[in-house]
């Protein structure tokens, strides 16, 4: 599916194997809470998507994605078990309320930096480490990161000016 400044709603729990090409900034809405999306096949485009509503969604393909991505609501799961479910973007930014969760290892690019604006970003869950290294880490307002059973390395964040009063909280 190939879409110009579009949005993909999806408001029912469904597993979709499907093709989303992205040829300007897009959106990519789960509204309700307590659904969740699985797309299990590759994003590709340019120009990045953001994520909103209240709802999961689970990326389970390597992505050959770039620009940023937003996450502004709800979850967004990286799950890729071959590749990288963003490891060509390069900016992430989630925001306040809303969670970017590792599933599996090395889902974000080494470069990709990664803006906390007020949401949460979590290690894998369980008895088996994670590693994730990304770029840059920047922090716009008070943040959490959960490190879980993940060992998260960031590039040298030191000339990166973190948001005046923010707090980073991290927790396991």
């Amino acid at each position: 599916n190939q879409a110009t400044n579009a949005t993909l709603t999806l408001s029912n729990g469904a597993s979709q194997a499907m093709a989303v090409h992205f040829a300007a900034a897009g959106t990519i809405q789960v509204t309700a809470a307590n659904s969740s999306i699985v797309i299990q096949s590759s994003i590709a485009g340019t120009h990045g998507f953001t994520k909103t509503g209240g709802g999961l969604l689970r990326l389970e393909g390597a992505n050959s994605l770039g620009g940023s991505v937003t996450v502004a609501g709800g979850e967004l799961a990286l799950a890729a078990t071959t590749g990288a479910s963003l490891g060509a973007v390069t900016n992430v930014r989630v925001q306040s309320g809303a969670l970017l969760r590792l599933v599996t290892a090395e889902q974000i690019g080494s470069a990709t930096h990664l803006d906390l604006a007020g949401g949460t970003l979590r290690g894998a869950s369980g008895q088996t480490a994670v590693e994730e290294t990304a770029g840059k880490l920047t922090l716009s307002v008070t943040s959490t990161i959960d490190v879980g059973a993940s060992a998260l390395t960031f590039a040298d964040s030191s000339s990166v000016v973190w948001g005046n009063g923010a707090v980073l909280t991290i927790s396991n």
